[in-house]
């Protein structure tokens, strides 16, 4: 009983941010990015370099982004569509929030799905051997001494006309697009994290303008070598 009562103590304290999250959980690279800055690209290039590194490993390592919607979405057998505001950082109106109560049997409140979705990203980090791409995951590894946390910046015009033309949509609509998400993605951090973004929880930022796709993830390849994570 002193032994349980000592794990479910210890998790939480890890959980605060008190005490250094177990070594025994797996390595863990989170890329973060401002709109217009292609991480998924990145995170594939990355992902076939660390397989080739150690391919007869037990443990293999994987990528991670929108299956954390799904997953989340499974656990509480609602579908993905219905839990997909809290990653674009929208709040549910108290209105839809009681007219959902009201016509549906599978109503699930914000709170739950909210507390939901944290627990599926913290599973996921702390099982590691995963690329996590975007969803906040960087607020979930604090503590975490066997992570590489990147953030992919570029200019402004840069990055607009990537979005411009990875939608083929006018230059200025592409910039509301933009915007709007670097602003989705930032408050998404904040609420996990509890508090505004600093810089400093990041261990690298990349202009992504600066290399190529394949460049970007040969320099991240050798960062998570020189951090002993693969």
């Amino acid at each position: 009983m002193a032994e349980l009562l000592w794990k479910y103590m210890e998790e939480r304290l890890q959980q605060k941010g008190y005490l250094p999250v177990d070594q025994r959980h797996g390595p863990v690279i989170t890329l973060s990015r401002e709109a217009g800055c292609s991480a998924n690209p990145i995170a594939r290039a990355l992902l076939k370099l660390i397989q080739h590194e150690r391919p007869e490993k037990e443990k293999q390592w994987k990528i991670v982004n929108k299956e954390i919607v799904h997953e989340a979405a499974r656990e509480l057998e609602i579908s993905p569509d219905k839990i997909t505001y809290v990653f674009k950082a929208e709040e549910r109106k108290l209105l839809d929030e009681m007219l959902a109560a009201l016509t549906s049997r599978y109503y699930k409140s914000d709170q739950r799905i909210r507390k939901t979705i944290t627990g599926v990203i913290r599973r996921i980090i702390d099982d590691g051997y995963v690329i996590m791409v975007g969803r906040g995951g960087v607020a979930f590894t604090r503590g975490k001494t066997n992570a590489l946390n990147v953030f992919l910046q570029a200019p402004l015009d840069w990055r607009i006309r990537n979005v411009s033309e990875k939608y083929r949509i006018p230059y200025e609509k592409a910039a509301v697009m933009v915007a709007a998400t670097d602003k989705e993605r930032k408050l998404l951090t904040e609420h996990f994290q509890g508090k505004k973004v600093d810089p400093c929880i990041y261990d690298v930022v990349i202009n992504a303008s600066s290399f190529s796709i394949e460049q970007t993830a040969a320099l991240l390849h050798q960062m998570a070598k020189a951090k002993s994570l693969i």
